[in-house]
C-alpha cells in the first residue's frame, strides 16, 4: 500500500497483555485507516491546557544540556527558519526561554523535500 501522506500514529511497542495483529488485521487496520483518512486532521497546534502540567525532574547535580547548533550550507538557512515560522503559526511549537537547547538538521525526503530533525543525543546520555 503506497502511503499517500498519511501520518500513522499507532504506538510502538507490546503492552502486557496486548495481542499482536497477524498480517490479515495489520492489511485490514492499514485500509480502514486509509480510507478514512479525511477523519484524521493534521495537528494545527498544541494540545489543550490540562488540569496538571508536566514536568520533568531533572537529577541532581546535572547542568542543562545546551549544544550549540551545526553549521549547515547556507541554503539550508531559509529552509531552517521557513519550517520554524510555518509551526510557529500554527502553533505547534512556541517561544522558549529554556536553558536547553538541541541542535537541528535537514535530511532530504524522498519527494526532494526536507524534514528538520533535532538531535537529543546529547540530551539522552
Amino acid at each position: 500500500m503506497k502511503n499517500q501522506g498519511v501520518l500513522w500514529g499507532l504506538k510502538g511497542g507490546e503492552q502486557e497483555g496486548e495481542e499482536k495483529l497477524n498480517c490479515q488485521q495489520q492489511r485490514e487496520l492499514e485500509e480502514l485507516l486509509q480510507r478514512y483518512k479525511g477523519v484524521f486532521k493534521e495537528p494545527s497546534g498544541l494540545p489543550p491546557k490540562r488540569n496538571k502540567e508536566h514536568s520533568i525532574n531533572l537529577v541532581e547535580n546535572h547542568c542543562a544540556v545546551n549544544v550549540r547548533p551545526y553549521r549547515y550550507p547556507y541554503h539550508h538557512k531559509n529552509e531552517i527558519e521557513r519550517q520554524v515560522q510555518e509551526m510557529l503559526a500554527s502553533g505547534i511549537i512556541r517561544h522558549s526561554t529554556s536553558s536547553f537547547s538541541s541542535p537541528v538538521i535537514l535530511v532530504k525526503k524522498k519527494d526532494t523535500t526536507w524534514r528538520m530533525c533535532v538531535d537529543y543525543r546529547a540530551l539522552n546520555k
